[in-house]
């Protein structure tokens, strides 16, 4: 099954309450990295930005995926929340990271991270893909 399959099936409530619940782990996670949390959900045009943290090096958009299956089963199935950032998502992210370099400006590095978060692991397993745009980009093409 795809993932976006998997997707359509989920009402629109549920997804928002796993993405939710994604969302608030992978701040947790990245605050214990030393990453101070600036926004969530930041609106940037009639794009957003899932989270936006900081350390003393970089300010980083971060991108949350996640999928209520465990790890194992999602790799049984050879699915990652990742692959649901397509082109055009990709381009989307590079839009706001710009458009927060211009307006936000802080002197720090700009970065755009995605966080996989798989909510049926106990506790939830995390991977977080830094640079991430690069790094999707360059796995797709080898795929």
């Amino acid at each position: 099954m795809r993932l976006s399959e998997l997707f359509k099936r989920k009402s629109k409530t549920q997804r928002r309450k796993t993405g939710d619940r994604g969302e608030q782990i992978a701040c947790e996670f990245l605050t214990e990295l030393g990453y101070e949390i600036t926004a969530r959900n930041a609106q940037v045009s009639h794009k957003e930005i899932d989270v936006v943290a900081e350390n003393d090096e970089y300010t980083v958009l971060v991108e949350v995926k996640t999928l209520s299956k465990s790890y194992a089963e999602a790799q049984a199935e050879g699915i990652r929340p990742s692959d649901n950032i397509d082109y055009a998502k990709m381009q989307n992210l590079l839009y706001a990271a710009k458009y927060w370099k211009n307006n936000h400006y802080t002197g720090r590095c700009v970065r755009i991270d995605v966080i996989e978060v798989y909510l049926g692991d106990t506790p939830p397993k995390v991977i977080h893909i830094e640079d991430a745009v690069n790094k999707l980009t360059q796995y797709r093409k080898r795929r």
